[in-house]
């Protein structure tokens, strides 16, 4: 590089850095796409916190796996079930099945746990 050249890089660099430096504050926030802890009706609660294993389409892990266990016995969705009780779901939702993770009070309250446990059970 010749020296004039490498002048005008350092300069660049230089006012580059500078600016930069003065213009740096904190980071942006975002706001999540929902706060759950707002959610009150069954289906959107079902909607944010189930429907991405249990809904319907392909790469539903939760579908997949309802439908081999009852191989057309009982419908392999949740929401198109007969068979679910209240007691049912919320003991689902707390404790876990196999590979499903149990919820906790902090990520779904009691109150949303009725929601959701009436609204699979088909009280909707």
């Amino acid at each position: 590089m010749t020296k004039r050249a490498t002048l005008i890089a350092a300069v660049l660099f230089t006012a580059t850095s500078s600016a930069s430096a003065q213009d740096i504050g904190t980071a942006p926030t975002f706001a999540p796409l929902y706060d759950h802890t707002t959610l009150t009706t069954g289906r959107a609660i079902y909607t944010y916190w189930c429907w991405n294993c249990h809904g319907e389409g392909p790469g539903k892990p939760g579908t997949a796996a309802l439908a081999a266990r009852y191989k057309g016995a009982l419908p392999a969705l949740l929401t198109e079930r007969t068979d679910l009780s209240p007691d049912l779901v919320k003991g689902y939702v707390r404790n876990g099945l196999s590979v499903m993770p149990h919820f906790r009070k902090t990520q779904i309250s009691d109150a949303q746990l009725e929601a959701l446990a009436e609204y699979l059970a088909g009280k909707h």
